[in-house]
């Protein structure tokens, strides 16, 4: 530990949840953030995660959908270990997408 201190070793948090396979982090998907009922959820979620070693990201659905992104990148690559997902009004074709076998255990729909 002496050696470990005397260098300034850090852990490397990317290697580490490589190794383990897990991100720490959460993503979660509103309609509008700028709505105080989103915002009192968000940091309700963002407490509760940041109590487990878990950050959370937060995206509002009508830009990433608008900008013709998809979700699952973030959960396919691990970048995510989960979302929850608050809007209610996703387009058919993403709510399909977020319902496929190797998703759908990660993913809560919660409107």
């Amino acid at each position: 530990m002496a050696v470990v201190d005397r260098h300034g070793y850090r852990v490397n948090s990317i290697v580490r949840n490589l190794r383990r396979q897990r991100a720490n982090s959460m993503r979660a998907i509103m309609p509008d953030l700028g709505n105080p009922f989103f915002s009192a959820i968000f940091a309700g979620l963002q407490e509760t995660l940041s109590a487990q070693g878990t950050d959370l990201l937060v995206a509002d659905s009508r830009s990433v959908l608008r900008g013709g992104q998809s979700l699952l990148p973030h959960l396919r690559e691990a970048r995510v270990d989960g979302l929850v997902c608050f809007d209610g009004l996703l387009p058919q074709a993403t709510r399909a997408e977020l319902k496929a076998p190797d998703i759908a255990s990660r993913v809560v729909f919660a409107y």
